[in-house]
Parts: structure tokens; C-alpha cells; sequence
């Protein structure tokens, strides 16, 4: 998996708003409250001199928005007038780079016609792979490549033990371990739900005599994926192969692997992603089955893991914009030893009074009440 040499487009750098910083390439992170826009605001900590980094959040207490240069608040993304409201920013903003930060945005922005060169995204066709399990495992199928069985739970039921996902979505929201027959009969039927067999051990539910347990999480096999980045030529730029640990959905750790069948069905992945018409930042969620790894789902930008790839070495954000803006623009990190990224909690102070002002107003810019990294020191009262 190596780096490309990326391209000049020949396009301006943040030229022509007086608000921004001369020379500074606006670049616009779409729902950056989300642990998404996080990771990538992290991945990017002590390197944004030559960026402008605008933001767009439905929450006006997210912390990430008091991390951007300037934020605009949106409606939810089911909401009827998020569309609209998107496309003013981006018009108001011009952005040299769109960075899309959920996955409802990249279907709204693959849609909207924006030219590739600055949108971080593939084709509409590209992004609904991503978008729908059943049509990525079918795509998967088709292109050969390695992947677990996936099939409409309208089309009936599949051997126990499975896991039941909604056909759309994304975190861990809404999946389902099945382990039962009258378990699999509330899933049959349901177009919007997929099935699959499940892959690894499993879990022995809790015993709910004494009462159920406040938090479960059920073990898993070994969970991996790949990062690549499609540049806009579809020449793979960069990828990095990964083994992590997750909790409750979550990452808790995550590091670099050179394993052969894992750097090989990525690269597989990438390059069947790249012909599909995507460009961009693309993520392949896998699992190991004992014998190989298969293809879980596909996730078309940057991911919870982001930073701490970035933390492993991998500079998936660096390559990306530089790629887009034409330039390097974002320095290289520190040279980083081998180990393990382990992901820790972070408080942030948002300033009340900025969080109700942007609420008010749907618009932040930052000056002197930015959002504070709150570091506790000997001297900190416990």
C-alpha cells in the first residue's frame, strides 16, 4: 500500500474573503460535532496554520464547533429544510475543500452536483454502496471479493446464530444479536433490515433474574479493516491496514498491521471502490472468521478511529487535503513509534455563552471564547 504523488489543480487557496486568513484554504467539515468531525479536528491538532476550517453542527453545544475557525448551525439531517440550508453555507463559505464528517451528508452531497475537485466524496452510486449494507455485500459479491453473507430479511430467515442491521445507518445503532427462532421472526419481512450470520463467539446472554444489566456488551472475534484514500485520478493515494477494539461500538484501541490477507483484501476493496466512481477518504469494516477476513460494511469518509490512525502514523487527513487543496498544506506529523493508539475520554469546556449565541444566531466565528481543553494539574482541587 504506498503513497501518491498528489496533483496541482491550480485553484485558488482561500482567496477573496476578508475573513479568512490570506493564503488559507477553507475547508468545510460537514456535522463536525460528530465523533467524526472530532477525530478529524484531532488528527489535525497543532497543523491548521494554512487552513480555515469551517464547520456545520444541529447541536449548538457539540464541543468540536468551538474548535473550528467558524460554524454554522443546520436542521437534522432528516429535517426537510437541511438540504437547503447546506447549500447556503456552501455558498456562503465557497470552500476550496468539502470534508463530509456523517453519512447522511455524503448522499446529500453526492447528489448536489459539486465538482469533484471539491467535494471529498464519490459519485451518487458510489455513496449509496456505502450507504446500503445489502447493495455493498452484493457489489462485494460480484466484484469477488471477500465478504460476509449478507441477505434481506425479506427474503426469510437464515441459520441461527445471526445479526440482524438496519439496512441503513451506521454505528451500531439498531443491530441486533439473534439467537433465538421467535428472535428471527420479528426480523423476517422487514425490507429495511439485513441479515448475517454471526462471526465469532457466541455471547451467553445475561442472566435477568436478579435484574438486567445496566451496561452488556457482547464479546466479538478479531475486528480489523483498511483506510485508503481514492484520490481524484481513482489511483489508491494511501491505505493502512488495522486491528482495533471496540466497546459498545466504540473504538478503545486501535494499531497498524502488515498481516497478508488482511493488507490483501483491502487493497482488493479499494481498487473495486476506486472503478465504482469513489473518491476520497474510504473506510472497509472487517472480520475475521478464524481463516480469513471478510468485508463488513463500507463507510465513505474519515471514522471514529481517525485520530487514532493518526496517532499509529497514518495521516489519512494530512494525505486527503493535500491531495484536494494541490499543495502541502498540512505538514507532515511527527515521526511516531510503533504501540498501540488507546482512545481516551476528553473534556472540553463550551462556553455558554458562545453555545447560545450560535444557537440564536446559526453562526459562530471564533475569537476569545473558544472551546478550552480542560487540563487538571496537581494543583486541581479533586
Amino acid at each position: 500500500m504506498n503513497a501518491a504523488v498528489s496533483a496541482d489543480h491550480g485553484r485558488p487557496v482561500g482567496d477573496g474573503d476578508s475573513s479568512v486568513p490570506r493564503g488559507s484554504a477553507r475547508v468545510l467539515i460537514t456535522g463536525v460535532g460528530s465523533l467524526v468531525g472530532a477525530g478529524i479536528l484531532d488528527a489535525l491538532e497543532g497543523r491548521r496554520r494554512g487552513l480555515h476550517i469551517v464547520g456545520t453542527s444541529f447541536g449548538a453545544r457539540a464541543s468540536s464547533v468551538y474548535r473550528c475557525d467558524e460554524a454554522f448551525l443546520t436542521p437534522p439531517s432528516e429535517d426537510a429544510g437541511f438540504v437547503g440550508r447546506l447549500a447556503e453555507i456552501i455558498d456562503a463559505v465557497r470552500p476550496e475543500v468539502i470534508v463530509p464528517g456523517r453519512d447522511p451528508d455524503i448522499e446529500v452531497l453526492a447528489a448536489m452536483g459539486l465538482p469533484p475537485e471539491q467535494l471529498m466524496a464519490g459519485s451518487a452510486a458510489a455513496a449509496e454502496l456505502c450507504a446500503d449494507k445489502l447493495a455493498s455485500a452484493r457489489f462485494a459479491a460480484a466484484q469477488g471479493l471477500p465478504v460476509v453473507a449478507t441477505r434481506s430479511a425479506a427474503a426469510g430467515a437464515i441459520e441461527l446464530p445471526a445479526v440482524a442491521k438496519p439496512r441503513r445507518g451506521s454505528g451500531s445503532l439498531g443491530v441486533r444479536l439473534v439467537l433465538t427462532q421467535d428472535q428471527m421472526a420479528e426480523s423476517i419481512g422487514d425490507v429495511d433490515t439485513v441479515l448475517q450470520p454471526l462471526v465469532g463467539p457466541v455471547p451467553t446472554p445475561p442472566d435477568p433474574t436478579a435484574g438486567w444489566p445496566l451496561f452488556y456488551s457482547a464479546p466479538t472475534a478479531r475486528l480489523g479493516g483498511v483506510q485508503g484514500i481514492i484520490g481524484l485520478d481513482g489511483q489508491i493515494l494511501a491505505a493502512a491496514a488495522f486491528e482495533t477494539v471496540q466497546v459498545s461500538g466504540r473504538v478503545q484501541s486501535q494499531w497498524l498491521i502488515d498481516e497478508p490477507d488482511l493488507v490483501e483484501a483491502g487493497d482488493a476493496w479499494l481498487a473495486a471502490m476506486a472503478g465504482a466512481g469513489w473518491r476520497g477518504p474510504i473506510n472497509v469494516a472487517m472480520i475475521h472468521d478464524g481463516d480469513r477476513w471478510l468485508g463488513l460494511e463500507l463507510n465513505g469518509r474519515f471514522t471514529g478511529g481517525t485520530a487514532s490512525r493518526t496517532a499509529c502514523g497514518f495521516d489519512e487527513v494530512g494525505i486527503a487535503l493535500n491531495h484536494w487543496l494541490g499543495a502541502d498544506v498540512v505538514p507532515r506529523p511527527p515521526r511516531r513509534t510503533e504501540g498501540v493508539a488507546v482512545m481516551q475520554p476528553v473534556a472540553f469546556m463550551v462556553p455558554s455563552a458562545a453555545a447560545e449565541r450560535f444557537a440564536r444566531q446559526g453562526r459562530w466565528i471564533a475569537g476569545d471564547e473558544t472551546c478550552r481543553l480542560v487540563v487538571l494539574d496537581a494543583d486541581t482541587p479533586a
